[in-house]
């Protein structure tokens, strides 16, 4: 059973659109911050987003969704719990990103994806292969997919994992991140996603919140690898603005937005875009 999945799966690779996911084992290290400004600056290039909240905190949704919005959708709770509902519906067009759609959050992802399996390891399998069909049926009409989601390995980021094209790990310069990556590695959920998603690329660990005037942020600096992979050639640098920008639900990237941490989010994008072409794409 698991051999013919894994084959199915590999059916519905994409081919042009790319599904980034910024992970980590350990919360708190600016996943959900990453993912809503880099959503922010690949737009600011000219690529247009699908944001997927597949958190049930709906963070995301709260962020990027406009409050006065009169546009209807259904939920990706609603893609969990309904195979038969197109992900067209689901899909919110207009938010505060030009460029940038929103797949919303209802708070109820994980009761209905508990409720859809039941402890059925293939009706899991089967929840994943929907969700992987759904995307990719939009595979050409957006350019990028960023879904966020929890930092606990449950099985809604195991199905997320599953159909992630491309991984960036996440760290805050912490012993406690770093470990995050080598549990996370070593889980059996990874263990699933490999079986399942063999193309999946890691691009690599990216530097978070990094406070230069500590001595361990500049030691982690020069280090080539974290967690035993590659460490990205940046870093997004701590400030103050992005407390502010969480709390007024804005973005560090914009019209009129420059300094380090704009400027450090706008690299990481030109990074996502350049080493998530495939060869067949560069040729």
């Amino acid at each position: 059973m698991q051999l013919a999945s894994a084959a199915t799966f590999e059916s519905f690779q994409m081919t042009h659109t790319k599904i980034f996911m910024f992970v980590n084992n350990k919360g708190g290290v600016g996943k959900t911050t990453t993912s809503l400004n880099e959503a922010a600056a690949l737009a600011e290039k000219g690529k247009t987003v699908l944001f997927f909240d597949f958190d049930e905190s709906m963070n995301s949704t709260f962020h990027i969704k406009l409050q006065n919005s009169n546009e209807k959708s259904f939920t990706s709770s609603s893609l969990i719990a309904n195979p038969n509902i197109n992900i067209i519906d689901c899909i919110v067009w207009g938010t505060k990103l030009d460029g940038v759609a929103l797949v919303p959050s209802d708070g109820g992802i994980k009761k209905a994806l508990e409720e859809r399996v039941r402890g059925d390891a293939n009706a899991l399998i089967e929840v994943a292969m929907n969700l992987k069909k759904a995307l990719h049926s939009l595979d050409g009409d957006v350019d990028y997919i960023i879904i966020d989601a929890s930092p606990s390995m449950d099985m809604l980021v195991k199905i997320a994992l599953t159909v992630a094209t491309h991984l960036v790990f996440v760290v805050d310069g912490s012993s406690y991140a770093e470990q995050g990556i080598v549990n996370m590695l070593n889980s059996d959920e990874m263990k699933f996603v490999r079986e399942h998603n063999p193309a999946q690329t890691i691009l690599g660990v990216l530097l978070n919140k990094i406070d230069t005037r500590k001595t361990i942020a500049r030691i982690n600096l020069e280090r080539t690898e974290i967690g035993g992979l590659k460490k990205l050639p940046l870093y997004i640098p701590e400030r103050n603005e992005i407390d502010v920008n969480t709390h007024q639900q804005e973005f560090a990237v914009g019209k009129g937005k420059e300094g380090l941490l704009a400027d450090s989010y706008r690299n990481l994008a030109d990074i996502l875009i350049t080493q998530s072409v495939t060869n067949k794409e560069a040729a």
